[in-house]
Formats: C-alpha cells, sequence, structure tokens
C-alpha cells in the first residue's frame, strides 16, 4: 500500500532540521565575543549535547593557539576543529600536524585568507598547501573573483566570504553579497560566511553603524541563485526585513530545495552559539 502522506507541518520541519543542520561553527574565540580558550572549550560539548545541537558545526581555532587548544582540551571524545590560519601559510603546516597527530583533535577543516592584491601565486601556494579536508579560501573584498573562483573551482575548494567586522563599511552592501553568491553557485563552490552575521533576518545596526546582513536572509538569496533568479531577486531577499515573509518562505521550502541550499552555503561562524539559536527559537523555526 501506499505510504500515507506526510502531514505539511512534519515536512517543513523535516526540510528546517535539514536546513539548518551544522549551519553555525562555533566561534567563541573570536571577536567580539573573545572567550577565553577554557570557557570556550567548557561550553562546546554543552551546545552539542542541547536539543540544538545539530545545528552546531565545528569548534573554530587560531592555528597560533592550537598547543593552548591542545593543552585545555580534556574530554574523553574527540573535538572536531576548524582550523583558522591567523598567520597566512607561516605556521599552517605545523597547526595541521599537531592537530591530525593528537588523537583528541580532528581536524574538520582549514580556513585561509587570500591576501588582497594581484598576486596569482599567492592562491596557487594556498592551494597546494591545504590538506585533504574542506579548504576554505577568504576572497578579498573589492576585487574581482572570477579567476580565483575558477581556481578554487578546479582544486575542488571552497570560498569564503567577510559579512561584517568591528570598523564602519566592514558589512558589504547587499549587491556585493549578492555577486560572490551568484559567482559561487554559477561554479558549484560552495562557500561560508564570516563575521556579521550575528542575526536571523537584516536590518539590526551594530556599534559601528553598519546594517546586518541576516543567515535567513542568506540562506533564501542562495536559493533564488540556484533557482536562476536575476541579481534583483537575489538582493531583494537580502534586503527582505519582514519576518513574516522569510518565515512563510522558509516553511514552504521542500527538503529537496533545503539540501541544495546547503550544498553551496555550508554556513557561518559565530562567536555566540546562543543568540542565534534564540532568534529561530523567538521565530517559530526551532
Amino acid at each position: 500500500m501506499p505510504a500515507p502522506p506526510t502531514p505539511v507541518g512534519q515536512a517543513a520541519s523535516t526540510a528546517l532540521t535539514g536546513l539548518f543542520g551544522a549551519l553555525l561553527d562555533d566561534a567563541a574565540l573570536f571577536p567580539p565575543g573573545n572567550a577565553a580558550m577554557a570557557d570556550a572549550l567548557s561550553a562546546h560539548p554543552h551546545h552539542l549535547a542541547g536539543t540544538y545541537g545539530f545545528m552546531v558545526g565545528r569548534f573554530l581555532c587560531p592555528a597560533s593557539r592550537v598547543p593552548e587548544l591542545a593543552q585545555a582540551w580534556l574530554r574523553s571524545e574527540p573535538l572536531t576543529v576548524g582550523l583558522i590560519a591567523d598567520t597566512g601559510l607561516d605556521g599552517l603546516s605545523d597547526a595541521i600536524t599537531q592537530i591530525v597527530t593528537d588523537p583528541q583533535l580532528d581536524l574538520g577543516a582549514v580556513e585561509i585568507v587570500l591576501p588582497a592584491g594581484p598576486a596569482p601565486e599567492a592562491l596557487g601556494d594556498i592551494l597546494a598547501a591545504l590538506p585533504a579536508v574542506t579548504g576554505y579560501v577568504e576572497l578579498p573584498r573589492g576585487q574581482n573573483w572570477s579567476t580565483d573562483l575558477d581556481a578554487i573551482a578546479a582544486a575542488g575548494r571552497e570560498a569564503k566570504f567577510r559579512t561584517g567586522g568591528a570598523t564602519r563599511g566592514a558589512v558589504p552592501a547587499p549587491e556585493e553579497l549578492a555577486a560572490f553568491i551568484t559567482a559561487c553557485v554559477a561554479r558549484r563552490v560552495a562557500f561560508k560566511c564570516t563575521a556579521g552575521l550575528h542575526h536571523a533576518i537584516c536590518g539590526v545596526e551594530d556599534e559601528a553603524g553598519n546594517t546586518q546582513h541576516g543567515f535567513l536572509n542568506v540562506l533564501l538569496a542562495t536559493q533564488a541563485a540556484i533557482f536562476g533568479e536575476d541579481d534583483e531577486e537575489i538582493v531583494g531577499w537580502l534586503r527582505e526585513g519582514s519576518a513574516e515573509v522569510i518565515v512563510h518562505a522558509l516553511r514552504a521550502m521542500h527538503e529537496h530545495d533545503a539540501r541544495r541550499i546547503r550544498t553551496s552555503f555550508i554556513g557561518f561562524g559565530s562567536c555566540s552559539v546562543t543568540e542565534p539559536v534564540n532568534e529561530l527559537t523567538e521565530l517559530g523555526l526551532l
């Protein structure tokens, strides 16, 4: 006999669970939170064990602090680490070696910034240095990304884009972020965002006077890019400030489309795990 139809509410819940799974990397060590290593490591297992634990991804750690991390992680289960190459290529190999040779640490990803300026050999050096795990190359703002994204796609790597910061102008305009999303989707380059995605929906002004993007807006803008919508539609989703409109769009999403979105937009790091979770809860999405 055919299976009974899935209730609408249950289908939406399944799609949203897939949409939010491992969306949020734990960046407690980074600004503006700047948590102490011991405090960040103490909180991380509690996040994973919570009802929202399915949303929590890797624990992000600067390469320069890996010795401190290894000494402070005292639990029996391995810690999945997203390694941030804060020193560039200098010292990256040593940090990777320390993680992969420590049975209590598991290297989940490496993230490194591509220096700004015309230096095509720099990207080649970075791509050659990345180990056989997920490898994000953060592209500088204000440049033409076409050649860099072509090289990243050919290498089977991922891209990263900075969506915020502590200074005026650190948040890219919706048009700039939309151009990055579209360029990645066109090349089937998976991407993540870093900094500034502190809220579910856009429109909140930070201390520097920047209007922040919302991570739900980025998810829906990514969907629009995947569907081949024009630039105006993609930018429109990044500008959409109505909680009612966004929640309706997410609840109407099919599970298949949620998987397609997350194949492109891998997620983002946040110095606070609970703030995004609390906002999703308030919106009735968790």
